[in-house]
């Protein structure tokens, strides 16, 4: 114990320090995740979503954002969800990729 103060005091010092290290980790794990998925936004479209037309995106409908929450939700909450959730989207991937090079085949054809 530190000279002069009582253990209440240091109590309080110690229970305000928690307080502000369990605030800084909440700031710091909800910007670092917005700085994350701003890059990986940047890389996959190819261009910032406010700046440049380059990589722009039309806004999702509703159903589709409630989708897309209540898959990330599922996806958050269990190892199976998450293998569930990512294995859907590397079908859709794949299927997308075929759709793609069939339809381009198509035009070539014609």
């Amino acid at each position: 114990m530190a000279k002069g103060k009582s253990p209440e005091t240091e109590e309080a010092l110690d229970a305000e320090h928690r307080a502000t290290t369990a605030l800084v980790v909440d700031v710091a794990l909800r910007e670092g995740s917005l700085l994350a998925r701003r890059a990986i936004s940047h890389k996959l479209a190819g261009g910032d979503f406010k700046g440049s037309k380059r990589g722009k995106l039309p806004r999702a409908s509703l159903t589709k954002r409630v989708a897309a929450a209540t898959l990330a939700r599922l996806a958050a909450r269990s190892v199976p969800g998450t293998l569930v959730v990512a294995g859907g989207l590397v079908a859709k991937a794949l299927f997308d990729r075929r759709r793609n090079r069939r339809n381009a085949g198509e035009a070539a054809d014609e």
